[in-house]
């Protein structure tokens, strides 16, 4: 009888072992499924996240080549801006010339007094503000103006030179400190060789580089 006892328990516990395993063997198939469609899911947005990443590096390019293209129009737009301030500056900005060189009286003898005269001309079309003429040679001295030169006026002036002696060369040389219409201070020199012969002098232009000249000419401001 006991034995028969103990053969039944055995049985069953043998029974209730293999449900035992049979269950975990389903609940291992079903975890390996579900980490199956995990792996799935995840390989998914592995790849989603790759193309996403891979618009932005070209999103990201296409910015960059926009942002680059729009500096350089906007170099682009500023150098034409300058180029037409330029022109419109060259256009339309004030060139004074000094003209009528003379004296009142002829040279008589020795150790004269000579009124030398000239015009400060405006050929442009534009006025310009003479604030002052700087004369240099043969006698520093400057001549306060503060007069307005409208176009195609001329304006006179006078410089004293003492103590002439016939046959001799004097150098007149200086310049005009004027302002244009765009506010811009500029500095015409001139010069100008008178030789005292008896009567009435012969004037002259000196051939001397840089005599008569605009001082802000060669710096590239218009």
């Amino acid at each position: 009888m006991v034995e028969r006892v103990i053969s039944i328990v055995g049985v069953v516990c043998t029974a209730a072992l293999m449900a035992v395993g049979i269950i975990g063997i389903c609940v291992a198939i079903k975890t390996l499924k579900t980490l199956g469609k995990q792996a799935v899911i995840m390989r998914r947005q592995t790849r989603h996240i790759a193309r996403q990443a891979l618009s932005m590096r070209r999103q990201t390019t296409i910015l960059r080549a926009s942002a680059e293209a729009a500096k350089d129009s906007a170099d682009a737009a500023k150098a034409s801006a300058d180029i037409a301030e330029k022109s419109l500056i060259l256009l339309n900005r004030s060139y004074l010339a000094v003209t009528d060189w003379s004296i009142p009286a002829p040279i008589h003898g020795q150790n004269e007094t000579l009124e030398i005269r000239f015009s400060v001309f405006n050929p442009s079309s534009t006025a310009a503000r003479i604030e002052a003429i700087e004369i240099s040679k043969p006698r520093e001295s400057t001549l306060p103006v503060g007069y307005m030169l409208t176009p195609g006026e001329k304006k006179p002036f006078a410089h004293v030179v003492e103590n002439v002696k016939s046959e001799e060369k004097v150098l007149l040389a200086g310049r005009i400190i004027y302002t244009d219409i765009f506010h811009k201070l500029r500095h015409r020199k001139f010069a100008q060789l008178c030789w005292c012969r008896p009567g009435y002098p012969v004037f002259a232009a000196p051939d001397i580089a840089g005599l008569n000249d605009e001082e802000e000419w060669d710096k590239n401001d218009s």
